[in-house]
């Protein structure tokens, strides 16, 4: 049998059967959530999944929202709800969300009818191979901004791109299927809240698009601006070592300065008449000290561009302030257990092999 007849039988034979498990990430901010379609979205994805479980990031409610979301949870099968001690960026939300899952793909959805009609494309593109897979359409999941803020958010993806060289993509990734490879990998990186939303991962990770059909989209209220502005410095200071070049820069440029003034004072003490005493003792012991602190900038800005390079990324588990698991579990009849009579069961109940028990 030839390579390419025995890789046509072996797609073949992928593409009709069922991938192995997928943990569905859904994002609840606010005390308006919507989980109507919760249940017909997981019954689509358990006709392409094995196993399937869902981990909903919670932050941001209100009391009377908790409780309603728990009693969500509890009918929900294999479902993980992760309360937050605060409100934070939906991008952190979702990294958590990749934190916690245990599954061999991750799922951003909202849920919605568009997604629902789109997941046959988004399955078959991952059954070709590709670790990134984006939903895009004119409808999806629409921020509420105001003009201001619209110029704003504007301004400060040309200052990332400017700075770190990398764009910081303007569409929420919000409806988005990661292989466990490709999830692990932005969950790992000092940039993981820009790699969440980016259109591509780098080589190694072959990322693709379809479109999600047209629907009603869902509208969220903006983040507040303290959360934003405290995004994008973080992302401006941290995403590139650009502002400690800068810095690097101006501490270079005041020893040359110094350096120069330095050397002028030493000029007019030989050359000019009739200079004060004591001032070309005081100008270079002006110089001196700038040249100090000059050095001192450029090599401490060096060394922090050195530290900030090797030091991994800030750990987001101190954000879940509790973890809520709903009681239903769709996987009970294949785990392993200790039946009435003490025998150990390998497997699903009643499926013993002809040997004995399986002890």
């Amino acid at each position: 049998m030839s390579f390419a007849i025995f890789f046509a039988n072996r797609n073949g034979t992928d593409m009709n059967r069922r991938l192995s498990s997928v943990s569905v990430v859904i994002i609840v901010r606010g005390s308006q959530f919507a989980l109507a379609l919760i249940h017909p979205f997981l019954q689509a994805l358990h006709a392409e999944f094995v196993d399937l479980e869902t981990v909903i990031v919670a932050h941001g409610l209100s009391a009377d929202a908790s409780v309603q979301l728990k009693a969500v949870a509890e009918l929900i099968p294999d479902c993980t709800v992760l309360f937050l001690t605060e409100e934070i960026h939906d991008d952190v939300a979702r990294l958590l969300g990749i934190d916690h899952a245990i599954s061999d793909y991750v799922l951003f959805a909202t849920p919605r009818q568009a997604e629902i009609d789109a997941l046959p494309s988004m399955i078959a593109a991952v059954r070709q191979g590709h670790d990134l897979v984006i939903g895009e359409g004119s409808g999806g999941v629409v921020t509420e901004r105001g003009v201001i803020s619209s110029t704003l958010f504007d301004a400060f993806r040309g200052v990332h791109r400017l700075l770190a060289g990398v764009p910081y993509e303007a569409q929420k990734p919000a409806f988005r299927i990661f292989s466990r490879a490709a999830a692990i990998y932005v969950a790992g990186r000092r940039d993981g809240e820009v790699l969440v939303r980016a259109r591509s991962l780098g080589q190694g990770f072959p990322c693709t698009s379809v479109t999600v059909p047209e629907g009603e989209p869902v509208k969220v209220a903006s983040m507040p601006v303290r959360i934003a502005v405290a995004k994008a410095l973080r992302l401006i200071l941290t995403g590139s070592a650009t502002p400690l070049r800068l810095t690097s820069y101006l501490g270079f440029g005041g020893g040359i300065v110094a350096v120069l003034y330095g050397s002028y004072a030493i000029l007019v003490y030989f050359l000019k008449r009739n200079v004060e005493p004591g001032w070309t003792t005081l100008s270079l012991l002006l110089s001196l000290m700038m040249f100090v602190f000059s050095a001192q900038f450029l090599f401490l800005s060096e060394y922090l561009v050195q530290i900030l390079s090797t030091v991994p990324s800030s750990s987001r588990r101190q954000l879940v302030a509790r973890e809520f698991r709903g009681p239903l579990s769709s996987q009970a009849g294949r785990l392993n257990v200790v039946d009435n009579e003490g025998e150990f069961m390998l497997g699903a109940a009643g499926f013993k092999d002809n040997a004995g028990s399986g002890r």
